[in-house]
Order: structure tokens, then sequence, then C-alpha cells
């Protein structure tokens, strides 16, 4: 087996130091052959070179575009012509409206009036009462009677007042004296809620009766002449102008007012 280079290197290194240290000469220090003889790598590689990375760029920030909205075109507004007002010419105030003033009063409940000549014939509650109004400014009670039920309505012809006296009839009254007004006869058939008088005869509304036609020739003896009926009306009023009679109802079915000329 042959000796490798270095063990022969060894050897004659080994053999070179004795010799040295004999001969006393200071010699300078040798070179460590450990160097010399370490065997050289065959290449040294090269550090690769580590690539630089490129700087990164900042995205550039794109900007929203604000949205700015058209407004829309606005019409101008239409000017609303005006009416001119149609002048109107000033009410001719009536001669018989001028100069309306109270004269006098009487703090008597009134539900119905009547009155003929100097007197007035009130209906306040179940009284007829006989007002002396000679002198308007100083109206008085001259008399009065009381009836079996409210004074709906009054009227007077010659020397009676006929007082309708709802569901007890028609009442007549002797007013002759006005002190002392006196009832006389009843009419007691059917209702009276209003009453007419032309002639001698006397036109009741009656209700639901319709018309009821009195002859009032015996006040103390009211006959029966004559009726009309107005189905599902309730008669409550009546008046007559010369030989025709004019008769409001109310109609509950219809809910309305009816009327009839007879």
């Amino acid at each position: 087996m042959k000796p490798s280079l270095f063990a022969l290197s060894f050897l004659v290194l080994l053999a070179f130091l004795p010799a040295c240290a004999a001969a006393g000469t200071p010699t300078a220090s040798p070179t460590p052959l450990v160097h010399a003889l370490s065997p050289t790598p065959a290449s040294t590689a090269t550090p690769t070179a580590t690539a630089t990375p490129a700087p990164t760029r900042r995205p550039t920030m794109t900007r929203r575009p604000t949205f700015t909205p058209t407004p829309t075109p606005t019409a101008p507004p239409t000017a609303t012509p005006t009416n001119t007002p149609t002048p109107t010419r000033a009410p001719t105030p009536t001669p018989s409206m001028a100069g309306v003033a109270r004269v006098g009063y009487l703090t008597e409940p009134a539900h119905v009036v009547c009155v003929q000549g100097n007197y007035a014939y009130v209906g306040a509650g179940a009284d007829l009462v006989v007002l002396d109004v000679s002198d308007p400014a100083r109206p008085r009670t001259a008399g009065r009677v009381t009836l079996p039920y409210t004074v709906l309505d009054v009227c007077v012809s010659g020397p009676y007042a006929y007082v309708a006296a709802g569901p007890q009839g028609l009442h007549i009254v002797d007013v002759t004296d006005p002190a002392q007004p006196t009832a006389v006869g009843v009419y007691a058939q059917a209702g009276a809620y209003a009453v007419a008088v032309s002639g001698q005869h006397a036109y009741i509304a009656a209700g639901p009766d319709g018309l009821h036609v009195v002859d009032m020739a015996n006040p103390a003896a009211p006959t029966l002449v004559g009726t009309h009926a107005m189905p599902g009306a309730w008669t409550h009023h009546v008046a007559v102008s010369g030989d025709q009679a004019y008769v409001a109802g109310y109609d509950f079915a219809a809910d309305r007012v009816r009327w009839q000329v007879m």
C-alpha cells in the first residue's frame, strides 16, 4: 500500500523539527503547513446574488366621480286669471222694514199667537192667555183659561177662539169678554195639531187622520162635514184661502214633508 502525500508530509515535518532545535539557530516561525497541505477546494462557490425586489408601486387611487343630479326644469307658474266681480246693485230698503224696533214685550211664555183688534191670544203651555195690546209699549194680561193639553195652535174668528190641543181635540173658547174667556165646546173625533177657520167651517190638521172639515155653526156642538186622508203622513199644518185648503204633512216613510191643495 503506498503512503499518501499527506502522510509523507507529516513525516518530513517530524524530521525537520528536531534538526532545527539542535542547531539553535533562530528561525522564523514556520508557516503552518497545514495551510499548504490543506486541500484546496476545487472551486469556491460564488454566492448567488440575491435579487433585490423591485419596489412595489403603490396603486393610484381612482377617485369616484361625484354625481351631481341634473335639476329638472320647472315650468314657470301660470298666472290664474282673476275674475272681476260683477258689481251688484245694493238692495233698495223696503219701506215697511225701515225703522223696525221692539216697542214692548211681556215676560209670558208663548208658543203660538193670534191677534184680532186690540187683543192678542197667546198659547202659553196649557193656558190660552188674552193680552190687551191697545198700548203696544205696555201690553197687559186681560184674562186666561186653562185647557187639558198644551196649546199647539190658535185661530180667532168673531167672538170665538179655536184652540188646537193635540190629542185632546179642538176646543172652542168664547172670548166675547176678554177678561173671562170661557170654553164652550170641543171637537174630539180626532186630534188637532193646527187649525184654520173660514166662514163657519174649521179646517183641522188632525195628525195621522189627515184633514177634518168641521161645521162650527153651533160652537157648542161642532159637526164633521168631511175628511181627506194623507196615507203615511202626519198632518201638522193647514191654511185656507178662498175655497182652497193647503195642507202640510210629514211623510215618515220618505222622511220628507208633503203638502196638498184641496
